[in-house]
């Protein structure tokens, strides 16, 4: 299995670390990686054979205190879906799987050191660090708990907060699930998006934690630019205390077509701002188009508006059967055409 690290060293991988561990089961993540921090059996796996499908295990590496061996917080599994090569880096996308939780940390550093064959970033006596942040190790390691509960999210949370990198981190939260109004169960992402009936209203939750810190002026803010969502309750989530369910409902549109849609959240750490905020990830969804239930209803409507008139040509004496009959077809194409016409031109997002 591959073992990929992202530090604190700047804050885009501190971000790396707090997305694997905020977005739902199924996201895909994407980092990347200098070539001169990538193992060379891994390179060599690059240049030779399609690496996806394997199984990886996503960690945070304190590196903040150059007087110690950096100690690796383990934080997600994923799998590997993609890798692109560019110039001398490049990008890994993972889907994530359940969390990764090594309760006993000093036994999980020496488990991977001695799997890595003591090729993980440590420090040097000039000063600088030397290693392989993304590496393989033979199998997974048997001193981590693999768990979708948000107990050992919290856990996990707890470890990391503690660290000097996210000393100025006081809200912590993940995507709970995305859920259908009055369904208990979430829906599971396929392909890395949410397959969503038209029509329907949906429910996600957000769970936010703080081992001790109350989140100061912090919100999420959930946006989307697609015609066929429209959210039925405020998309702006304060975060006010050490721990909460966030929830905000939406409502599918019922387009003709299946169409992908995006769900944005962001997240802005001054109430007082008035600014779009930091993006944090997508949502990626996808809305079943709605066409043979429109046809179906454009050709009920159309039949109601044909059977009165089909009605009185059958039962008026006046008319031969050769008029009934030809007034009666000529209604129903009539108000056939009138009623899919009417179903499709009513077409509404929501």
């Amino acid at each position: 299995m591959f073992i990929c690290l992202s530090s604190g060293a700047s804050r885009r991988y501190r971000q790396d670390v707090l997305r694997a561990i905020a977005m739902p089961k199924g996201s895909q993540l994407q980092i990347r990686y200098d070539s001169k921090w990538i193992a060379p059996k891994i390179r060599d796996l690059l240049s030779k054979k399609n690496t996806s499908g394997i199984t990886s295990l996503i960690a945070y590496i304190d590196q903040h205190d150059s007087t110690k061996t950096p100690e690796i917080i383990p934080c997600r599994f994923a799998t590997l879906t993609e890798t692109v090569i560019h110039g001398k880096t490049c990008s890994l996308v993972l889907a994530l799987e359940e969390f990764s939780y090594a309760q006993n940390l000093d036994a999980f550093n020496n488990e991977i050191r001695a799997a890595s064959e003591d090729t993980l970033p440590t420090w040097h006596p000039d000063g600088t660090i030397k290693g392989h942040y993304w590496l393989e190790i033979g199998q997974e390691p048997v001193t981590v708990v693999k768990s979708s509960e948000l107990t050992e999210w919290e856990n996990i949370v707890a470890q990391i907060a503690e660290r000097a990198d996210f000393a100025d981190e006081s809200c912590f939260y993940t995507i709970e699930g995305l859920y259908p109004v009055g369904i208990k169960t979430a829906i599971s992402l396929k392909d890395g998006r949410y397959e969503l009936n038209s029509g329907r209203e949906y429910e996600v939750r957000i769970y936010h934690f703080s081992p001790e810190k109350v989140p100061e002026g912090t919100r999420l803010s959930l946006a989307t630019s697609s015609q066929w969502l429209t959210f039925t309750t405020s998309p702006e989530l304060i975060l006010d205390s050490r721990y909460d369910l966030k929830r905000v409902r939406l409502k599918t549109g019922r387009p003709l077509e299946t169409e992908n849609a995006v769900l944005t959240i962001r997240r802005v750490d001054n109430i007082s701002e008035s600014e779009l905020g930091n993006w944090e990830f997508d949502m990626l969804l996808r809305i079943k188009g709605s066409f043979r239930r429109t046809l179906v209803y454009g050709i009920i409507l159309g039949a109601l508006i044909a059977g009165p008139n089909i009605i009185a040509a059958l039962s008026n004496p006046g008319l031969g059967a050769g008029s009934k009959i030809g007034i009666s077809i000529t209604s129903a194409i009539i108000g056939l055409f009138a009623g899919i016409l009417v179903a499709f031109g009513l077409k509404k997002p929501v």
